[in-house]
């Protein structure tokens, strides 16, 4: 797994119509991004930095959880973090104080994490060596495991919704699992993506893939078993992270930038904006767009339509 380690700030000079970068936040490199209330948590090279979010102007770095590898995927629910590492931890913290998080739990798993889906009471997290792993997290201070999935290939970004899981398989494509049984989870099947799969979101009835190298293709969710693709877009890009709401799409491309799309009709989705950043992943909450980047944390905000 590639780190890289690269400082800077977003071009403003790129800046499209509709959007603009409104603060940041001297992370160094960040790889994926969750935001909550008035906090924001970026996974970085030493751990998940906890970010004041309240002056959107001016967020600020509050509180650290410190681990010695890199993380990656981030998570928080009910004042608790969940995060995982490149060694292969899944570290759960309390955030009750954001300001001296207290790591509660640090469970060693076979192979480097890459990417955490939480579908309570569980926790599902891919491993670039193909393996998915499944915790009961009810406990935070002894997470379960409850059972493991092996995959040829290495394993992405994931989303869950009612035990059903959704993965991009890298060079495979988006791998559907039942685990409905989490102590026993089943393939269903591979949907082909062109590129390489990186990244899912799942919003309403839809599944939105993101892919290196590939298109983004969004897909109908209707029957969670059996998606039928509806569009594709941003073709050839590098989507490390798509994330919805409110009818608008928000895609994290490491090269092209964070890109904003329409989705009120998802057969013909519409490019509102774009903006140059070298970004990881992407967090929207329907009123600011959270991105993980090269250069740090950053926010912007989706303006109205003229």
């Amino acid at each position: 797994m590639l780190v890289i380690v690269s400082v800077g700030i977003c071009n403003a000079q790129e800046k499209v119509q509709n959007i603009r970068e409104i603060g940041n936040c001297k992370t160094g490199v960040a790889y994926d991004v969750y935001a909550d209330g008035n906090y924001a948590y970026a996974t970085t090279n030493h751990g998940v930095a906890i970010i004041d979010i309240q002056d959107k102007t001016h967020p600020k770095i509050i509180g650290k959880v410190k681990t010695k590898e890199p993380t990656f995927g981030v998570l928080a629910r009910a004042q608790k973090l969940y995060t995982v590492t490149l060694d292969g931890r899944f570290v759960i913290a309390n955030i009750q104080n954001p300001r001296k998080p207290v790591i509660t739990s640090s469970t060693k798993n076979p192979g480097e994490a890459d990417e955490i889906a939480i579908d309570e009471p569980y926790a599902y997290i891919t491993l670039d060596n193909g393996k998915l792993v499944i915790f009961n997290i009810d406990d935070s201070t002894k997470p379960e495991h409850l059972g493991t999935y092996d995959h040829e290939g290495s394993l992405k970004g994931i989303s869950a919704r009612n035990g059903i899981l959704y993965i991009a398989a890298r060079g495979k494509g988006i791998l559907i699992i039942d685990a409905t049984n989490p102590s026993n989870p089943k393939s269903e099947s591979i949907i082909p993506v062109e590129g390489s799969a990186r990244s899912v979101d799942i919003y309403k009835d839809l599944l939105i893939a993101g892919s290196h190298t590939g298109p983004v293709t969004i897909y109908d969710l209707s029957n969670p078993l059996s998606p039928i693709k509806l569009h594709r877009i941003n073709d050839g890009g590098e989507a490390y992270g798509v994330s919805a709401k409110n009818d608008i799409l928000v895609i994290a491309d490491l090269q092209r930038g964070v890109l904003v799309y329409e989705l009120n009709n998802p057969e013909n989705p519409k490019l509102l904006s774009k903006i140059a950043c070298p970004a990881h992943s992407v967090h929207y909450d329907g009123d600011y767009i959270y991105v993980s980047a090269e250069t740090g944390f950053h926010i912007f905000k989706l303006q109205d339509k003229k």
